[in-house]
């Protein structure tokens, strides 16, 4: 059983986060966080890694009820965006 959606948006990688934060706004989300995995792995690991973004996203009409009720529900909405079948640049 799959619990994801997947969409592939041509252009660059820059463009596609641009595109993928814009249709969240139009559905009421914010993005609060957004991880840069690329950036981290460099930094913490020094390797080399695909473009790949962590991006934390929060609608307050859908997650204040849930929250409410239940503190611990641990309600989450995550957007992965990432590069498929690129070479990386040495």
């Amino acid at each position: 059983m799959s619990y994801h959606l997947s969409k592939k948006i041509s252009g660059s990688f820059d463009d596609a986060t641009t595109k993928v934060k814009d249709a969240l706004q139009q559905e009421g989300f914010g993005v609060i966080s957004e991880i840069d995995l690329k950036e981290k792995f460099k930094e913490k690991l020094q390797v080399d890694f695909r473009n790949y973004k962590i991006l934390g996203a929060c609608n307050p009409k859908l997650a204040h009820h849930p929250y409410n009720r239940k503190p611990t529900s641990g309600l989450c909405c995550l957007a992965m965006c990432y590069c498929r079948n690129m070479k990386m640049a040495k």
